[in-house]
């Protein structure tokens, strides 16, 4: 039993390091357009689940999709992700990494907000408290430095969404995945054609070596990877602990947004962040004392 709690933690901390050093894995094919790389991943990360499903997926849990109204959230889930992904992509392409980070410090504070809204779960002070503090911190940033945070706004409802709907149909993941990747792929082909045809495709003169096209050709694996490495690890530790280890991935975005891309970290931006962190640390106690409750 500790040893597989062992391996729970350290396949969770893997996958959120992986998703934390992200933006440098997608700086290195950045000279590629925003739409041709979201095609690419759409497309490989559907081959890469097809494989995953054939040699280690439950395929019993497809029988769900024969009721008609989990195959329409399926289909907007898929439209959720793909707009996390794009939105993602295009922040980090656009050097908003420092962005991308504040959007996954404030998401699991929106999934939280959502929960009570629509799930009707329990609200709470520590709950109400970390979400209130995480709204003063984007407020600050929105008044204070006078720059909309888009990308990351877009980013967490997106992600929120995704995970209510996901919570509503409680498939299995993996059929899931496999299912919003089959809805978004036609999108993604058709977006590869229609570059194919103008003549802008990164096939076209756009790849500079072979190490290059590796790397593009990887995106899927490196989409999908973190993720089966954190459905994995859910399965011997808690969410809660989960919920600790997430913080990971927002501070390593938010180190490579200041100390390798360079983008300005101003006084608006330390005080919209410490009113963050200080909603992260609420939430942190919520989750503590939610884990000795339901370990009581």
């Amino acid at each position: 039993m500790q040893n597989n709690l062992l391996k729970g933690n350290l396949l969770a901390i893997l996958a959120y390091l992986i998703w934390g050093f992200m933006p440098l894995y997608w700086a290195l094919i950045g000279s590629v357009s925003s739409p041709e790389i979201i095609a690419h991943r759409i497309i490989l990360s559907l081959i890469v689940l097809a494989l995953f499903m054939l040699f280690f997926g439950d395929k019993s849990g497809f029988k769900k999709l024969k009721d008609k109204k989990i195959r329409w959230y399926i289909v907007a889930a898929a439209l959720a992700l793909g707009i996390n992904w794009t939105s993602f992509i295009v922040a980090v392409l656009a050097g908003r990494v420092l962005e991308s980070s504040l959007a996954y410090y404030i998401n699991p504070l929106v999934v939280v907000l959502f929960g009570m809204i629509f799930l009707k779960e329990s609200t709470g002070f520590y709950k109400i408290t970390a979400v209130v503090l995480a709204a003063v911190g984007v407020l600050v940033l929105i008044f204070g430095y006078h720059q909309f945070p888009a990308y990351a706004l877009i980013m967490a409802l997106s992600f929120s969404v995704y995970g209510l709907i996901k919570k509503k149909i409680g498939l299995d993941p993996f059929v899931g995945l496999f299912s919003e990747m089959v809805v978004l792929a036609p999108i993604a082909v058709g977006a590869e054609v229609f570059l194919l045809v103008r003549g802008t495709t990164v096939y076209n003169g756009g790849i500079p070596n072979g190490w290059f096209l590796l790397w593009l050709l990887l995106s899927g694996v490196m989409t999908m990877l973190p993720l089966i490495l954190y459905s994995i690890s859910l399965r011997t530790i808690s969410l809660g602990n989960s919920g600790f280890l997430q913080f990971i991935s927002p501070t390593i975005m938010l180190l490579i947004g200041v100390f390798i891309n360079g983008e300005p970290f101003t006084h608006i931006h330390l005080i919209a962040f410490l009113f963050i962190w200080l909603a992260v640390a609420v939430y942190c106690v919520y989750l503590i004392l939610s884990s000795r409750k339901a370990n009581a």
